[in-house]
């Protein structure tokens, strides 16, 4: 779990009143950092900000500065403590912010007239400066609305959210072994989580993470001690590249990293792939951690040392083997993840439970509604679950040997890699395309009278009450199977695919192209 927590948000919001129920549901200690400023300064902050708000800005930043590294805190900051970079970066550090909101004129209501506070006493200027913040707040994805709840009620639900479901796997390789770490809250902790003694290390993110997540990444590695360079590529599979490895290489040698300087990847499966390449192929191997911040690098990508970068004949065609020291996953990531990217990460959890365990098949079955919610315990316990299978099987069978259990993971895979390529990979996402491969590698189990009859269905109504496709977009059958010829998995001059036979159970099996074209005829 977390050590310490940062509430933010405007004035009226419920800081101190949540904070100190917070700190007491937790048993940590409540800061207030305008008191702090008082104490320190001798003034309080409606003096300090009399005499230029930089000067007051100026002893918020020491003030926060003496929190940095402590633990067991709730950290209740003024309105305005976000506004400052240097402020920022630091409470980034410090722990998960949390925002507490409620509606402009709530926010107003409660603190209208309060001779403490100048903005009060504005109409007008309370409602400018509101806004101005508010594209601010808009960063922070935990966010909770105190207009009606309990001081209470509010504080456990944070502490339900930021507590519950995180877990540490551990992938036992020997002198590769490492750990999966789950938790709400862990990118402020990242430094804890990176080996080898403070300098430089190379931070490589696209440019669809958001903004908040890549700031606290920066914030927590440079108080970590850590010399961050910071690499964007572009979104999507285009980035995993040989000419965009080339590039992260200029910027190692640039960034001065040795033998022992690690990568950090900060993003998704395209992010993890590139990176994990480099880290790979970098002065023969350097460290490597993954920080995965969406669904489907956490539950499946981001573990099992798979790096690779993607051909025009094939996905994945040129890569490694390179084991990260750590993965950790923080769900709170999950919360600013786009809908589409959302539920792809969800084809990814079906897949371990089709592939080894049905109680997980069966919780999502019985909680697929509730997961539109996202909520955080939930899916930090998917998280670790999913992640302990993997672990099992790496364990196993670190570099998928022939007939080896690793090639389970692959379920939905064979097709659903050659929809991707066929499709140019822009048109279905990883998720979507590995939903659609299960529907339809099941269904050719089924009619090969591998696959128990009912699993097919089932599948399909599970995928389609979590939003995804379990029918693929019109393409040419041809492409198709010649982008399945280049499937690693196929073994002489079969098309083998990774086939469930029932629920938690999967056999790699040579598909009968009479029945893979036959299925595929009637899928679009």
């Amino acid at each position: 779990m977390t050590r310490c927590v940062v509430l933010t948000g405007y004035m009226g919001a419920g800081k101190t009143t949540v904070g100190h129920a917070l700190a007491a549901h937790l048993g940590w200690r409540f800061i207030d950092t305008d008191a702090l400023v008082t104490e320190m300064s001798g003034r309080t902050p409606a003096e300090l900000v009399g005499e230029g708000e930089t000067h007051f800005r100026l002893w918020e930043r020491q003030a926060i500065a003496t929190l940095v590294g402590q633990e067991g805190l709730v950290v209740a900051t003024g309105g305005g403590a976000v506004t400052d970079d240097e402020a920022r970066a630091m409470l980034a550090a410090i722990g998960p912010v949390v925002l507490l909101d409620a509606p402009l004129e709530v926010l107003w209501e409660r603190v209208r007239g309060d001779a403490r506070r100048p903005l009060a006493r504005d109409r007008e200027l309370f409602a400018a400066r509101h806004a101005v913040r508010r594209l601010l707040y808009d960063r922070f994805p935990l966010a909770y609305d105190t207009r009606s709840g309990e001081p209470a009620a509010i504080a456990a639900e944070i502490a339900e959210d930021l507590t519950k479901g995180g877990a540490t796997v551990s992938v036992a390789l020997g002198e590769r072994s490492y750990d999966v770490v789950v938790a709400p809250g862990l990118l402020s902790e990242l430094p804890r989580h990176v080996p080898g003694d403070p300098g430089p290390c190379l931070l490589v993110t696209d440019e669809g993470v958001p903004a908040w997540h890549v700031e606290v990444a920066v914030a927590a590695l440079r108080l970590g001690g850590w010399h961050p360079w910071l690499e964007r590529v572009p979104a999507g599979e285009a980035s995993k590249s040989l000419s965009w490895a080339q590039r992260l290489y200029d910027a190692c040698a640039r960034a001065g990293l040795g033998r022992h300087s690690p990568v950090v990847a900060l993003g998704g499966g395209v992010v993890g792939d590139l990176a994990g390449f480099v880290a790979a192929t970098y002065m023969r191997g350097v460290p490597l951690v993954h920080v995965p911040t969406t669904l489907l690098a956490q539950v499946d990508a981001a573990v099992g040392g798979k790096a690779a970068l993607n051909h025009p004949a094939a996905k994945n065609m040129v890569g490694a083997f390179h084991q990260p020291r750590a993965v950790v996953a923080d769900p709170v990531t999950l919360l600013t993840l786009s809908e589409r990217e959302y539920r792809s990460g969800l084809a990814e959890v079906v897949k371990y439970g089709v592939l080894g365990d049905p109680a997980l098949f069966e919780a999502l079955e019985s909680g697929a509604e509730a997961l539109e919610g996202r909520p955080l315990p939930f899916l930090s316990h998917l998280v670790a679950r999913c992640c302990a299978l993997k672990a099992r099987i790496i364990a196993e069978d670190e570099r998928e040997a022939p007939g080896g259990p690793r090639a389970w993971l692959n379920v939905g895979h064979t097709i659903g890699h050659a929809l991707e390529a066929v499709a140019g990979f822009e048109r279905l996402t990883h998720g979507e395309a590995v939903a659609v491969g299960m529907v339809l590698e099941a269904e050719v189990g089924a009619r090969m009278s591998l696959t128990e009859a009912t699993l097919p269905e089932r599948l399909r109504v599970l995928l389609r009450r979590l939003g995804l496709p379990t029918a693929p977009p019109a393409l040419d059958t041809e492409s198709l199977f010649e982008a399945m010829r280049l499937d690693k998995k196929n073994r002489g001059a079969g098309l083998t695919a990774a086939i469930p036979t029932r629920l938690g159970e999967v056999a790699v099996w040579p598909m009968d192209d009479a029945v893979l074209r036959q299925v595929l005829r009637g899928a679009f």
